[in-house]
C-alpha cells in the first residue's frame, strides 16, 4: 500500500473514532499513520513539525484536528517533493 492510500486509510479511520479521539485529545491536532495516533498538539504546524522530528516522513502520515465538528475535517495529501530542479 503507498503512502496515498495509507492515509485514506487513516482517513477513515479518523472518521470512524473521531467521538473517541475528541473526547481523548480535545480540539488537539493530532499525528495518525497506519490508523495509530502518533502523538497530539496544539497547532497544524506543530504536529507537522514534530511528527517529522520522530522520523516519520512527510506523506506518511496525515494530522488532522480531533474536534466532533465536520467543518474542521480535512483531507490534504502532503508528500515529500519540494521543488523542480
Amino acid at each position: 500500500m503507498d503512502n496515498e492510500e495509507q492515509q485514506k486509510e487513516s482517513f477513515k479511520w479518523f472518521l470512524q473514532n473521531v467521538k473517541e479521539l475528541s473526547k481523548n485529545y480535545p480540539e488537539k491536532f493530532i499525528a495518525i499513520k497506519d490508523c495509530n495516533v502518533l502523538g497530539a498538539y496544539d497547532t497544524f504546524v506543530i504536529a507537522l513539525t514534530e511528527t517529522q522530528r520522530q522520523g516519520h516522513e512527510i506523506g506518511s502520515f496525515l494530522v488532522q484536528q480531533a474536534s466532533e465538528d465536520p467543518s474542521a475535517y480535512t483531507m490534504t495529501l502532503y508528500n515529500s517533493f519540494v521543488g523542480v530542479v
